[in-house]
């Protein structure tokens, strides 16, 4: 699991983690990277950013392809997640983490609908919110 660092940028305040778990498609280990905000607005804005990297919008769906402009790139363990119009949201992973991306060429990305708490981590978020069905899921590629 990897700490949460918050990003200021168009779409407010984005807290970026990752950690590594099974793949929804294979069941094998793959990297995670998280995109969620301690804003009690994230159900109207980070449905926004879905729409914004490509992915479809409504709670509890799974995208396969996301926009060809959104990919994350791995420069020894600094994970980018790339934006259509130039944003990025870049934060250091586990060597883990970004050995798993590298070898299986993506990422499999949450983004989360529910405001996240300041004492939990990305597991902890997502064993909250996967229940109500308050995040979407996409197969993002590593170039």
């Amino acid at each position: 699991m990897s700490t949460v660092d918050p990003i200021e940028g168009r779409f407010g305040q984005v807290l970026v983690s990752g950690w590594i778990s099974e793949t929804p498609d294979t069941g094998e280990d793959g990297a995670y990277m998280l995109l969620t905000t301690p804003d009690q607005r994230a159900h109207i804005t980070l449905p926004l950013v879905a729409e914004v990297l490509g992915l479809k919008s409504a709670a509890g769906s799974m995208t396969m392809a996301p926009a060809a402009d959104t990919w994350v790139s791995i420069d020894g363990t600094w994970a980018t997640l790339h934006a259509p119009g130039g944003e990025k949201f870049a934060r250091p992973m586990s060597e883990e983490w970004a050995s798993l991306a590298g070898q299986h060429s993506r990422v499999v990305l949450a983004i989360g609908y529910a405001p996240a708490r300041s004492d939990e981590g990305p597991d902890e978020y997502m064993n909250r919110v996967l229940p109500v069905g308050k995040f979407v899921v996409a197969l993002v590629p590593v170039r």
